[in-house]
């Protein structure tokens, strides 16, 4: 059975998936940088995009039903990885920088990183921050629901030991 694509939702799992993409494009641009870069440039951005990995793949790993302490962790987790998303992208826009920005008609130290690499790497970053923030609404939305829930069977199950009792 097929869904209609106008009623076709995003995949819980999708931002996982994502990160790992950023993780290998990330794998990739470092790879291809100057040595000299290594520990300046390079080791920090994968550090950061094994960060973000990790981070989406432990906030997926727990799903809530019904305790507030799993939906308080879940919730950590995605803003952690929305940080760290975030600060990658600030590194990278700083490395946009630093590549056009150079005087008297030397070539670039990181002519060796496309601009279409670190362009896909920021679009898919920027999609990834909006999938983890919808995630979080999406997950208060939840809690507020089962919490209501769970406070109404509370109240039935305190309602039938009053009767039982009288």
């Amino acid at each position: 059975m097929s869904v209609p694509a106008g009623e076709r939702n995003l995949s819980s799992a999708q931002f996982v998936y994502d990160a790992f993409k950023l993780y290998k494009l990330a794998l990739r641009i470092c790879l291809s940088m100057p040595k000299r870069y290594t520990y300046m440039i390079a080791h920090p951005l994968l550090e950061k995009a094994r960060c973000l990995n990790n981070l989406c793949i432990q906030g997926n790993s727990i799903f809530p039903i019904k305790y507030k302490e799993d939906f308080a962790m879940r919730r950590q987790f995605l803003l952690q990885a929305k940080g760290v998303a975030c600060s990658i992208s600030a590194d990278i826009s700083a490395l946009l920088y630093i590549k056009h920005e150079v005087d008297n008609g030397e070539n670039s130290p990181l002519v060796s990183v496309r601009d279409s690499d670190l362009n896909t790497w920021l679009s898919l970053l920027n999609k990834e921050i909006n999938t983890l923030e919808k995630i979080i609404r999406s997950d208060e939305k939840r809690f507020k629901d089962t919490q209501a829930i769970c406070n109404t069977q509370t109240q039935v199950q305190n309602n039938k030991i009053a009767k039982f009792v009288a």
